[in-house]
């Protein structure tokens, strides 16, 4: 998104000034991608929140994680409330056990 791409040049320290469209180019995408998931994991500890913080924004998995039936802990997700993160998380987390078991790492 956008927004997220603007928010995520703020952290790192590349001085390149990047548009939206350089998200087209692979390997700034990727960059930026493996960079916000890193923030993320950092951020929320647990792979599956982190992974729903990616897909849905930081904002709205922190209101996911203040309603207690959806999180009884406030750091980890019991449910996903929507449809379309919660199959986005399914398929990560498959693709993660996959490639884990390929190159057998952990």
């Amino acid at each position: 998104m956008p927004a997220t791409f603007e928010w995520m040049q703020t952290k790192t320290k590349s001085t390149a000034k990047l548009t939206t469209n350089d998200l087209l180019q692979p390997e700034i995408n990727i960059q930026y991608g493996c960079k916000y998931l890193a923030t993320m994991l950092k951020e929320f500890k647990n792979q599956k929140t982190a992974i729903c913080a990616y897909n849905a924004g930081i904002g709205t998995v922190n209101n996911w994680l203040k309603d207690s039936n959806v999180s009884k802990d406030g750091t980890t997700l019991e449910k996903v409330p929507y449809p379309e993160t919660e199959k986005y998380v399914a398929a990560v987390l498959k693709n993660y056990e996959i490639y884990t078991k390929l190159y057998q790492f952990k």
